[in-house]
């Protein structure tokens, strides 16, 4: 059966708001400026305390860690559920939902928070893995995780596809040897996702992965 991976933020759903709120309200609470929500969104998609270097990179690790406590304390009560799921993703995983493949999740965000919002609009059952993060800040990168799910679920990478918005993903896809398929609707852009194929919209996505679902 092939397997299809899933990034989550910018390419099943636009967690921007939460996601901007999160780091407003930790920039708040310890005095720093605020950052534009157009330079946030470009830096959604790495893990977060990547992403809150990029974005203070004049702050100490301790700064940081402390920044990282406040972002999750507004984000596990509130932020969490300032999303809406794309046009025509539901519709996307009900279909693929009736074919013969493996769908799967594989984010920088906390597991723990992808389950929550899967629980709250009923999607978990479309999901056969959900390969998050931990709340711990040691985690493997997302080509890492990737490539430990390949090799001890004994998967062919050639029957594997990758779906992002970034090019974290990209790159994971390139170095575990699956497929890719970028998407445009997301937080990444073109230039990004350079050399890739790409998608503007869920329903071609959809039409794309039944496509490569199907094909020998």
């Amino acid at each position: 059966m092939k397997s299809i991976f899933f990034d989550f933020d910018g390419t099943l759903a636009d967690t921007g708001r939460g996601i901007i709120n999160g780091y407003r309200y930790a920039f708040g609470k310890k005095g720093l400026p605020t950052v534009s929500e157009s330079v946030i969104k470009k830096n959604i998609g790495p893990p977060l305390k990547e992403v809150l270097v990029n974005l203070v990179p004049t702050a100490s690790e301790k700064e940081i860690s402390e920044l990282a406590t406040l972002y999750r304390e507004y984000f596990s009560s509130e932020g969490l559920y300032e999303l809406e799921f794309y046009d025509g993703i539901p519709e996307m995983l009900e279909c693929l939902g009736q074919e013969n493949v493996r769908l799967c999740i594989l984010s920088s965000k906390p597991t723990v928070f992808i389950e929550r919002i899967l629980e709250r609009y009923a999607y978990g059952k479309y999901f056969a893995e959900i390969d998050g993060v931990s709340l711990e800040y040691t985690n493997k990168t997302k080509n890492e995780r990737l490539n430990d799910r390949i090799r001890n679920e004994g998967l062919d990478p050639t029957e594997c596809i990758v779906v992002g918005d970034r090019a974290e993903d990209l790159n994971a896809a390139r170095r575990c040897g699956t497929d890719f398929i970028g998407v445009l609707f997301g937080y990444g852009s073109e230039a990004e996702l350079n050399g890739s194929v790409t998608v503007r919209s869920a329903e071609e996505l959809k039409d794309s992965l039944i496509a490569w679902t199907n094909s020998s």
